[in-house]
């Protein structure tokens, strides 16, 4: 029998990109899932300069948005201390790097 290769995980580098958009989906978990947090989740986003934030509650809360930094790090930390604030530890999150030609400003120009 031949042996199949494991697939490798190629890095995707964005050249060029002069600021750092990074795309965050993210909720609470089940046992601190609750619907009055998403107001709350909202506000802690608003004070932190995040203005628009979506918010699905089907199958349990998530939440999309997307925050500004320097690094991958950076938003790391930033997605952090916005759950830590309404969710304590109970919380999970994706943050994604975005490259220029993906933000949610060039995807709504593309429908223009």
């Amino acid at each position: 029998m031949d042996e199949v290769e494991p697939p490798r995980f190629v890095p995707m580098y964005c050249m060029g990109s002069s600021e750092g958009r990074f795309h965050v989906l993210a909720g609470p978990d089940p046992c601190v899932d609750r619907p009055e947090s998403i107001a709350e989740f909202r506000s802690e986003a608003a004070r932190a300069g995040i203005t628009a934030v979506g918010a699905h509650a089907s199958s349990g809360t998530k939440f999309t948005f997307e925050v500004e930094a320097g690094s991958p790090e950076s938003a790391c930390e930033i997605v952090t201390t916005l759950l830590r604030s309404v969710y304590g530890l109970n919380w999970w999150a994706d943050v994604t790097a975005l490259c220029p030609s993906e933000s949610a400003q060039a995807r709504a120009a593309a429908w223009n």
